[in-house]
């Protein structure tokens, strides 16, 4: 079970991570457009969150599975 605490910790870091890049190209302007516009920009952040929405449901399901295993399993 502490590895599901560790790994949980280890998400909330990167999606902590992503969260702060969003804001930050949403502000930052390059090329008279917010960089969150830039196709290249866009497509990175897109490829982070396909990262980490997984990664959540894996956590999630192995906490559950800890939750709900038998007792002397």
């Amino acid at each position: 079970m502490a590895f599901v605490v560790h790994y949980g910790s280890i998400l909330g870091v990167a999606e902590g991570a992503y969260a702060r890049a969003v804001r930050w190209t949403e502000q930052r302007v390059q090329g008279g457009c917010p960089l969150i516009q830039h196709d290249i920009i866009a497509q990175e952040l897109a490829e982070l969150h396909m990262l980490t929405d997984p990664a959540r449901a894996y956590i999630y399901h192995a906490a559950w599975a800890a939750d709900h295993r038998e007792v002397g399993l």
